[in-house]
Order: C-alpha cells, then sequence, then structure tokens
C-alpha cells in the first residue's frame, strides 16, 4: 500500500505494494500456533517419562532438561505468533484508515453537508416539478457522503455472501424481460477509420473513453499503431448505455449482471467480434480499456481470451472487478474514485496481487488546482472527467506501484501514428 505525499489517492497491490500477502501471514501464525501446542505436547511427555526414570540419573537429567527446552520454545513460537497476529490487526488497521481518506470530523462534515443538500435540491424538485422531479433530481443530490464505495461494498459484500445467486436471479428476470430485444448478429465498422496520434498516457486514454461514450451506440472502437517490429492495439469498450428492455444496443443493464461475477454477455461478444473485424493478430499485443460496465467486460474478456490473444495490459475507471480474475501476465490497472458507488457493487475489493494495481482517489477532497469536479453527487463520482484527473496522478508517479505499472506499460503507450476505427453492433 503506497499513497501520495499530498494529494488524498493511493495503492493497493502491483509490484511496488506489500509483498507480505495478508492471508499467508494469518496461516504463518496458525502454524506457528499448532507448533507451539505440538511442542508442549512433547514437553509433557518428556516430563513424565523423565518422572518414570532413575531418581538423580543422568539420562532422567537429559530428559528434564528437554522437556523444558521444548516448553521454552512453545513459548516462544507462540509469542511470535501473537506478534504476527498483532501486525496483521495492525495493517488491517491502517489500511481501512488509508480508505476512510480523511479524518472523522472531516467525514461527519461530509455527510452533513450532503444531508442538507438533499433536502434543499429534493425541496426545489418537488416544488417544481413533484414527486416525479424528485426522483429524476436523485442521481445529482449530494449523496457521497454517506452513499460511497465503502459503504455498499460493506452492504453488498456481508457476511453470509449470496451474491452469486442474488445476481443470477436477477440477470434471469432482466432476461426474461428483454426477450423481445433483438439478438446480436455481430459488429460492423462504423465510418472511416480516424488517422490520429496513439495516447502516450493513461490520461488519454480516459480521453478516448469520452468520445467513444459520446457515439451512444455501443460502439467498441480500436486504435492500431503499426510498428518496426509489428502492430499493437488498444481497444476501448464503453460502459452502460441501455436501461431499456427493447433496445438492442449490448451495453446495457443484462451484460452488467452476467459479466459482474465472470459469465459471457453479448457487451464482451461485441468485444471479441470488434477485435476479430480488426484483423488484430494472435502475438500481437492488446490493451483493453473500459470504463464502469466497460472495465468489467475488458477483465472478462482478457482471462477467456488468454490462450487467443496476447493481452498484456488492462485499464478500469469506476469498475466492480474485485470477484474476477485475470491471467498472471495481464497487467491490470483499475482506477477508483472512494466516492463512486459502482465499484463497490460487487461487496469485494479488488486482489492485490503484483499484476493488479488499484487506485483509489478521494476526489471530493482533491487538491489539485483544476478538479473537474467535487464528487458530490452519484453522477460526478462516476464520471469519466473526474477519472481522468485520478489517471493524471498516474502519470505523474503517484506510489511505487503505478510507477511500475506505467513501467510496463510503456510500449503500448509509445505514441505515434495510429487508426483508430469504431465497431458497431449489429442486431437483428
Amino acid at each position: 500500500m503506497g499513497a501520495a505525499v499530498s494529494e488524498p489517492a493511493w495503492s493497493h497491490g502491483g509490484h511496488g505494494g506489500t509483498r507480505a500477502v495478508i492471508g499467508d501471514l494469518e496461516i504463518a501464525a496458525g502454524g506457528l500456533v499448532d507448533a507451539a501446542e505440538a511442542l508442549e505436547r512433547a514437553a509433557r511427555a518428556l516430563g513424565v517419562a523423565a518422572q518414570l526414570a532413575m531418581a538423580g540419573a543422568r539420562p532422567a537429567l537429559g530428559i528434564q532438561a528437554a522437556a523444558v527446552g521444548c516448553a521454552r520454545e512453545a513459548d516462544a513460537l507462540r509469542t511470535l505468533a501473537g506478534r504476527l497476529t498483532a501486525a496483521v490487526a495492525a495493517y488491517l488497521e491502517a489500511e481501512r484508515a488509508a480508505h476512510h481518506g480523511v479524518s472523522a470530523f472531516t467525514y461527519g462534515l461530509d455527510v452533513v453537508g450532503d444531508h442538507l443538500g438533499r433536502t434543499w435540491r429534493g425541496l426545489r424538485a418537488f416544488v417544481g416539478a413533484g414527486w416525479p422531479g424528485v426522483a429524476l433530481a436523485l442521481p445529482w443530490m449530494p449523496t457521497t457522503g454517506t452513499v460511497n464505495e465503502p459503504t455498499v461494498g460493506a452492504a453488498m459484500g456481508a457476511p453470509g455472501d449470496a451474491y452469486d445467486s442474488l445476481v443470477g436471479a436477477l440477470a434471469a428476470a432482466v432476461r426474461a424481460a428483454e426477450a423481445l430485444e433483438p439478438d446480436l448478429r455481430g459488429v460492423e465498422a462504423a465510418d472511416a477509420a480516424l488517422a490520429v496520434e496513439a495516447p502516450t498516457t493513461v490520461e488519454e486514454l480516459m480521453g478516448r473513453l469520452v468520445w467513444l461514450g459520446s457515439l451512444g451506440d455501443g460502439s467498441v472502437a480500436v486504435e492500431t499503431v503499426q510498428g518496426p517490429v509489428g502492430a499493437r492495439h488498444i481497444v476501448y469498450i464503453p460502459g452502460t448505455q441501455d436501461w431499456g428492455v427493447l433496445d438492442g444496443n449490448p451495453a446495457d443493464l443484462e451484460s452488467n449482471l452476467q459479466a459482474v461475477t465472470g459469465g459471457a454477455s453479448d457487451a464482451a461478444v461485441a468485444v471479441v467480434e470488434a477485435m476479430r473485424a480488426q484483423g488484430i493478430g494472435a502475438d500481437e499485443p492488446v490493451m483493453l480499456v473500459g470504463h464502469s460496465q466497460g472495465g468489467i467486460i475488458a477483465t472478462v474478456v482478457a482471462a477467456q481470451l488468454a490462450s487467443t490473444y496476447r493481452v498484456t495490459h488492462v485499464v478500469t475507471a469506476g469498475a466492480p472487478t474485485g470477484r474476477l480474475t485475470l491471467p498472471s501476465q495481464v497487467e491490470a490497472l483499475h482506477l477508483e474514485n472512494l466516492r463512486d458507488v459502482v465499484p463497490g457493487l460487487d461487496g469485494r475489493r479488488n486482489p492485490a496481487t503484483p499484476t493488479r494495481t488499484t487506485v483509489t482517489h478521494d476526489r471530493r477532497h482533491s487538491e489539485q488546482e483544476d478538479v473537474p469536479d467535487a464528487s458530490h453527487t452519484l453522477l460526478q463520482a462516476h464520471g469519466l472527467r473526474g477519472y481522468a484527473q485520478t489517471a493524471r496522478l498516474v502519470d505523474e508517479g503517484l506510489t511505487p506501484s503505478t510507477r511500475a505499472w506505467r513501467a510496463t506499460a510503456t510500449p503500448m503507450l509509445a505514441g505515434g501514428a495510429s487508426s483508430l476505427q469504431a465497431y458497431r453492433p449489429v442486431t437483428g
């Protein structure tokens, strides 16, 4: 775990993160306790043997000394186990405090401010348009002091986790409701490819996602750079665009529910079809980039295509990916706003492995001069403009882990003339 000096942002996992895995430390502590108990049993057995031996005989003295030594070592192992357990507890507490991001006093002010803001905006909406106006205003109301990634994540990942079965039931219900939607038949090139300069920063990747989202038709885009030693590709995947039950856009609620636990979806199929249409070779490096649902799909596709394509990097922004696995050869960067509820919707933190770096940014308390928003509302907290700001921190070298990730991504973010092609879904 590492944190920036002046900006409320930190990372966990990655090559520069804490190497000791909490689970391993807990297992080691348990093993030490087991060893201590075994030594105590040996000490008792040796004590009995010493009593049975002849009083004052040399063998009896040796047995007694061995018994004392076993008891002493058992105490030492138990003490060491206690220290390991305390270290685990201290680490978890420090991490919990870091992920809170602000002091209890400041957090309390956030909650009070949000309450007053909700009351004021709710009254305005009610007076101006009645209760429907209140419903429409909810995503814009101040909420992120109370409803945020930690609070939503805690609710979604409660003890007795029945997440998979719940999501499966919801997916089945949505699938039934969308029975009249046209089926996905493939993808087609939207327009002529754009001749552009390939990105050199993570912030520019976020800019590409903003452009992709503006198309609004579920398109996936593939950017290709032809280099002296072959081509490299960056695939851009949109967030959720269809909340209805009749539109054929694969970037819909059904794909969200299918993908969040690693299942196949039309949105993932559209990505694979776009990669095929672009003619990506099996040995050509690929980076997958997505916001919200697009980040989930990027992670799922990277895992599903591990034996088909050479996916080297995944970049997600505001995506719940904690329940998803990635091949060890994929270097992942996950950007999360502490005030964004979406990354917490799976109730599971991202694994802190050497190849998965998660950056958490409390943009509500950001000290950057050009803060695009204060993350007071749900939409602000989830917006790509804010994630571009978080991406900039990574580009500037936020922590050892983010610097290590940027180093691995240098070949993919080397710039140069590129071709950017959008592929729209074809349904019917």
